[in-house]
Order: C-alpha cells, then structure tokens, then sequence
C-alpha cells in the first residue's frame, strides 16, 4: 500500500509522520491544493492507494477575510485530490481529517449523527469538504479537535470554551487506529472528558490566566467543541 500523507509540515502533520512512518508526506511546493496541475502530476507519479487528507487553511481569521483562499484550498483542494486520486486508483481509501468546528457549538457533546450548522466559514468549508469526501464510498471522515502538545503558547486561555480535546500525538494514534481498521463514514476521535482550554492549558502551563469569550471581538467560534462517539472509543488526554 502507498500512503499519501497531506499536511505534513502542520501541527497534525508532524504528529502524523510518527505514527505513519512509511507515508509520503509532500511539502506544499511538491503537492499545492490549490494548483489542481500539481495535483494531477503528483498524484500520477507517486499513485497512492490510501490517502490521509489533513492539509487545510485552518486559522479562523484567514478564512473569514480571504473567503475565496478558504475554499480554494479546503474544497476545491480536496475535491481535485479525490479526483486525481480516484483516476490513477478507483478504491484509493481516502480518510479525511475534519473538526469539530462544523458544528454550532451551542449544546456540545455531538455525535457521529449530529446535524451540522457550522458557525464560521472555516467549519462551512470543512462541511463542505466532507460532503464532498462522503460521495466515495471508500471513504472516512474523521472528526477531532486537538493542541499541540506542550507548554500552553499564549498568556491566556478561554474558560469557556470546551472540547474533549487530545494533543496531536494523541489524535495522530486515534487516525492510525481508525485507518487500520478502514472504518468508513465519520467516525469522532475524541478525548474521554470534556475540559475548557482553561483547563487544558493549566496542564502544561500554572501561571496561564483565564478569560471570557464574553470580551473577544474576533469571527465567530464554535464554543463548545465537545464530540462524543458511539462508533469508535474515546481516548485519554495523556495518549
């Protein structure tokens, strides 16, 4: 089997490179989303037949001001690679990495069959993408939400805004799980409790302050990004 990696130079990615040691995982200049020519000839060199899909313009704030880049690269992107993919090997298995973010946020706890109502354009594009994944039939969406692992990078941290969240290692064993056992469908990655980026952040870092999203003047953010799976198993935060 050869193994297409995107994504790799991504917090996620980094992660993923340990527990898929055998993948090709491509810069952006070798493999670029957004140049549907450079899909086609990396697809058709290197002609994978498993797919992990984690490349993405993921920083809220970008997608909402270039909405045009957002979608370029998270739906059209991974609409010419499933394209190109399927071409070069009709039952390529192709897992794509999704969020949390295309939910509303408002209730938490959302399973494999909650309805989502993303609230900013990066979860419409990731929706989207999704949709777009789930007309293969030979295909897992998976949905995570995860930090980096170590100490907690900014002075402050939303007490009120939840997930059960992983650090990327973490998430990056629950992906190889999930892809040895070719689950198709969505399937949620997730962490075992759900804890506030507050709470997450004090792990690695005592002396981080905490804050409302009551004062923050940003895009809009899905507040409670807490997934639950009833196909799969959670997983620890310590994983």
């Amino acid at each position: 089997m050869t193994i297409l990696v995107t994504g790799g130079s991504g917090v996620l990615g980094h992660a993923l490179a340990k527990t898929f040691p055998e993948a090709d995982r491509p810069s952006r200049r070798e493999l670029d989303l957004t140049d549907e020519h450079s899909i086609r000839a990396y697809i058709a060199a290197h002609r994978p037949s498993a797919i992990v899909h984690t490349a993405a313009l993921t920083d809220i704030g970008k997608c909402e001001a270039d909405r045009g880049a957002a979608w370029r690269t998270n739906v059209d992107g991974t609409e010419h690679l499933l394209r190109e993919a399927l071409a070069v090997a009709p039952d390529c298995f192709f897992v794509y990495i999704s969020t949390a973010g295309v939910f509303r946020g408002d209730t938490g706890n959302y399973d494999e069959e909650s309805r989502p109502d993303p609230v900013n354009y990066y979860g419409a594009t990731k929706f989207r993408a999704e949709q777009v994944v789930r007309k293969h039939s030979a295909s897992c969406v998976i949905r995570t939400n995860f930090v980096r692992r170590g100490r907690w990078p900014h002075p402050q941290a939303f007490s009120d805004r939840f997930g059960t969240f992983l650090y990327d290692t973490g998430a990056a064993k629950g992906i190889r799980e999930v892809f040895d056992a070719h689950m198709r469908g969505i399937v949620h990655v997730c962490g075992d409790q759900k804890l506030s980026l507050f709470e997450v952040a004090r792990r690695t870092d005592p002396d981080v302050k905490p804050v409302t999203m009551e004062g923050y003047l940003g895009p809009p953010l899905t507040a409670d990004m807490s997934l639950i799976t009833r196909r799969w198993h959670p997983y620890s935060l310590a994983d």
